[in-house]
């Protein structure tokens, strides 16, 4: 069964109700909730979903929006200070009771990112690589940035374990779900994954892997797009079906920043789905994440394309 995410028409309805009737009405047989902001109605999603005998697979609690005044971009679950990460610690918690009052248990965190100066030199990467491909100098820039966060790496991911830990406490009966990063200031990276698990031992905390992100960062040449779940293994709860090509003229889908750039349906871009496919085990969810262009009446093929990718 493959579910739908409401992250591609959330933004066009005034709550998570009609959008789920979209999806519904368009025979998507389970749904995930997806929105930019938590809103009042999801209890509400929650029975129209099992009022139509659908299922409700897990809710995406909305990650830290990046300030388009400020050149700074970070900061979310991984901020190692106590005060900022209470902040998104408190946002996930009230994410999490919208989950179990919707009828679901699964929470997908978007974990945030390391702070750097210019919060939109991804965009500009990925613009470069849909123009040019991937060059000596792009290559080169992206190992510069690369190896610039590598010191700053090990606080911010244990500062994740702390957050995902304290979530863990305060809300036990759900299973928290780290995403794939769809940044290389993301965290954590495959290297770190195990430490990651390792740290939450029998907490209820798993991993969700999002296809697209794992394809963008293995074209920056940073992260082996298998690696992920290579290393994540059983932890894995779920995976987002989703397709990512470098935009043609630069930022195609970019209202959303780094995680929506070039987010393509199944099989428009370069995910290695035969390699995918093999990772992925019978337990593992699947949710279609489609770009909010892509027209409705392609939705049903759109999930027909992804069960024939992922099954």
């Amino acid at each position: 069964m493959i579910a739908v995410s409401t992250a591609w028409n959330a933004e066009r309805h005034v709550g998570m109700v009609p959008a789920v009737r979209e999806l519904l009405g368009l025979g998507a047989e389970g749904v995930a909730l997806d929105g930019p902001a938590l809103q009042a109605d999801t209890a509400e999603a929650g029975r129209e979903v099992r009022a139509a005998k659908a299922d409700l697979v897990a809710l995406f609690a909305p990650g830290p929006q990046r300030d388009a005044a400020s050149p700074v971009d970070g900061g979310g679950l991984v901020d190692p200070r106590p005060e900022r990460r209470a902040l998104a610690v408190a946002a996930a918690v009230a994410a999490g009771r919208a989950a179990l009052s919707a009828g679901t248990d699964v929470v997908v965190l978007r974990a945030g990112t390391i702070p750097v100066l210019d919060g939109t030199r991804e965009d500009r990467w990925t613009a470069r690589l849909g123009r040019e491909g991937m060059t000596d100098a792009l290559r080169d820039e992206i190992a510069a940035a690369r190896a610039q966060l590598q010191r700053d790496r090990p606080r911010f991911l244990e500062a994740l374990c702390r957050s995902v830990w304290d979530l863990s406490r305060a809300a036990p009966e759900v299973r928290w779900c780290v995403e794939t990063p769809a940044s290389l200031a993301g965290v954590p990276f495959p290297d770190e994954i195990a430490a990651f698990l390792s740290e939450l031992r029998g907490r209820r905390v798993g991993w969700w892997h999002d296809a697209a992100h794992a394809a963008r960062l293995g074209a920056f040449g940073v992260a082996d797009p298998r690696a992920w779940l290579e290393t994540a293994g059983t932890a894995t709860l779920g995976v987002t079906v989703s397709d990512w090509s470098p935009p043609a003229f630069g930022d195609a889908y970019g209202q959303s920043g780094a995680a929506s750039v070039g987010r393509t349906p199944p099989g428009a871009g370069i995910v290695d789905w035969t390699s995918l496919r093999a990772q992925l085990s019978a337990s593992m969810v699947r949710v279609l994440r489609l770009p909010p262009d892509v027209p409705s009446a392609f939705v049903r093929d759109a999930i027909g394309e992804a069960a024939r990718r992922v099954g």
